[in-house]
């Protein structure tokens, strides 16, 4: 009974004490002793005190002469291919005097035949051919004595067409002969095959031993060692490229100067690609037949809106610069079409005009309205 009354006490003074708490505590937030931590509002901060987010340098935008160039890839072909074999048939490989990647000379020995037989034939046409002269001879010895003859009737009129037919006929044998002899003369010359002109030997299809057969290629050679650099060009591009335009070919051993020689008068009907011919020095050893190299082509000069490539901004596939605005100092982001670029040159195609400024570097820690601080 003593231990109900004394827990009856304690319950009246902690009810006391608890709505004594919570009166204090209301008063105190009337009274604005206390406030919520949320109702605390931050000092306002000046604008003036804001930070740049970064230091630029302006530059001003002008017109300046770019080269006008095209980017394009092509192949290395010889200029022209010549194909050697020998008008010789049936006759034996006896000697191979030329390699492929050689130099030659015009009429240089590249391969030899066997020439026996054909000594023989010549030997044979050379004894048929005085055989026939001194057939000729005596024919006309006795034509002559025919016509010496003054007194009519000495001989019959059959007699005298008769000398004179042999005598017709001895000259027509020794033609023959001739020809014959000429003929040998030719297939003893062909049994060294030679070099039609100057150039480089590509391929070589002869062996010691092959027999010969009549148009059968034995050797082909690139005409003067010249090489040619055949470039492909849309059918739009190929419209702006004339003859004598300086062309510059990419090569392991650096550029290559070239010139353009002819431009193809057609276009393939599939791929509507066009092709360019150039000229490069012959002397270049780190071009070769065969290669497929890019090149840039100078078409021209023009006068054109031009950037550092530092000014320049890339993103999402678009191109961007960026102006400051003089009474905010804020950088302004500009939308960007380029067109040609040579080095760090850039050309601007629209979206600028001249006398504009705009930030020279640093862009890429740029974005739209940031504050910046333009340092003199």
């Amino acid at each position: 009974m003593q231990q109900q009354d004394q827990f009856n006490k304690a319950s009246r003074w902690l009810v006391s004490n608890v709505t004594s708490m919570a009166a204090w505590v209301a008063i105190s937030v009337s009274l604005g002793v206390l406030a919520p931590a949320h109702a605390q509002s931050p000092p306002a901060v000046s604008p003036s005190a804001a930070k740049p987010s970064l230091s630029v340098q302006l530059l001003t935008v002008s017109a300046q002469n770019l080269d006008d160039t095209l980017q394009v890839n092509g192949s290395i072909a010889p200029w022209q291919e010549m194909s050697v074999g020998s008008e010789a048939s049936g006759l034996r490989v006896t000697e191979v005097l030329a390699e492929v990647g050689q130099s030659v000379k015009k009429g240089q020995v590249l391969a030899r035949f066997d020439a026996e037989t054909i000594q023989a034939d010549l030997l044979a046409g050379q004894a048929a051919l005085m055989e026939a002269q001194a057939s000729l001879d005596n024919a006309k010895a006795t034509a002559d004595m025919v016509r010496s003859i003054k007194e009519p009737g000495a001989i019959s009129q059959q007699q005298i067409n008769e000398t004179f037919a042999a005598e017709k006929l001895a000259q027509a044998r020794l033609k023959s002969a001739q020809a014959q002899v000429r003929l040998r003369e030719i297939r003893l010359k062909n049994t060294a095959l030679t070099a039609p002109d100057d150039g480089l030997i590509v391929s070589r299809q002869i062996s010691i031993g092959k027999i010969s057969n009549p148009g059968e290629e034995f050797f082909k050679l690139v005409r003067k060692g010249r090489l040619e650099w055949r470039a492909e060009l849309s059918d739009k591009d190929l419209t702006r490229v004339k003859p004598g335009q300086t062309v510059q070919i990419d090569s392991a051993q650096g550029p290559v100067q070239g010139k353009v020689r002819v431009v193809s008068p057609s276009v393939d009907t599939q791929s509507r690609v066009g092709l360019v011919y150039v000229d490069f020095p012959s002397a270049n050893n780190s071009l070769k037949a065969g290669m497929y190299v890019k090149g840039k082509l100078t078409l021209g000069n023009q006068n054109s809106l031009i950037v550092p490539q530092t000014a320049l901004m890339d993103r999402d596939g678009f191109s961007y610069v960026f102006k400051v605005a003089a009474d905010t100092s804020r950088a302004q982001r500009i939308k960007v079409q380029v067109g040609a670029r040579q080095g760090d040159k850039v050309e601007i195609k629209s979206g600028l005009k001249a006398g504009d400024k705009i930030v020279q570097s640093g862009v890429a820690f740029l974005a739209d309205g940031d504050l910046v601080k333009v340092l003199p």
